[in-house]
């Protein structure tokens, strides 16, 4: 299966969804715009991806993953989440 930006926007949704985040990087309301501090975000360069997660009213991120491939992101973020869940399970 060829992994695309589309299934790679639809990964990082589930993973919003899953830990708990907002899965918009931005929201506008009353008092103007603000970032979503939490929210995990894919940074690009060259050609390549990786996993952030936005830290400030900035919009500023910290990399959780390097910058690698399309499809090595998309197993990184499967094999994230399902240590998440496990996390989650084990200390219930």
């Amino acid at each position: 299966m060829r992994v695309t930006q589309k299934l790679l926007n639809q990964r990082l949704y589930c993973l919003n969804q899953v830990t708990g985040e907002n899965s918009d990087e931005y929201t506008v309301d009353s008092e103007g715009g603000r970032y979503n501090i939490g929210t995990y975000v894919i940074g690009h360069n060259a050609g390549n991806v990786r996993l952030e997660r936005i830290d400030n009213d900035g919009g500023g991120t910290h990399d959780l993953t390097g910058f690698s491939s399309k499809r090595e992101l998309y197993d990184m973020m499967n094999a994230f989440m399902k240590g998440y869940e496990a996390g989650l399970n084990k200390c219930r």
